[in-house]
């Protein structure tokens, strides 16, 4: 008896240390996602510095915001504990996403569209379009 015992305990307990090392391989996947989506829209917006921007680079531009607010979104809620539902949240959400992404590039059309502008203010339009998009993205979760 007791070795049955000790037995289902030492099963318990991989299947948590399992569990475990699971989770932290997660994090830090999301972690390293979520970073380079950032510096791959760093890097973009030093290539497109002093260029007129056409319509293609404002939707490279949305393509890399909406991946960096994804991969923020899901490092967000793992760290709450609810990754699960964060990716059925994102996978629902997908026509109100795609929304979202057409205002940004109508944001992005109106404010450097068809103009030559310096690095500092492609990183302020940048964050300006990071931020209408995170309160995009967060009024399409509280909706669901």
């Amino acid at each position: 008896m007791k070795i049955i015992l000790i037995i289902v305990i030492c099963i318990v307990a991989a299947i948590f240390i399992i569990k475990l090392f699971k989770k932290k391989r997660l994090r830090r996947e999301l972690l390293e996602s979520k970073n380079s989506s950032a510096v791959n829209l760093d890097t973009y917006i030093q290539n497109i510095e002093n260029k007129i921007v056409t319509s293609s680079d404002i939707d490279i531009l949305t393509g890399l915001i909406h991946r960096y607010l994804c991969y923020d979104w899901l490092y967000s809620n793992h760290i709450r504990g609810s990754y699960k539902g964060a990716v059925r949240m994102l996978k629902v959400s997908q026509m109100e996403q795609a929304r979202m992404i057409n205002e940004l590039k109508r944001y992005f059309r109106g404010s450097i569209g068809d103009q030559r502008k310096s690095l500092s203010e492609l990183c302020i339009e940048k964050d300006k379009g990071l931020k209408l998009g995170s309160q995009k993205m967060n009024t399409i979760f509280e909706s669901l």
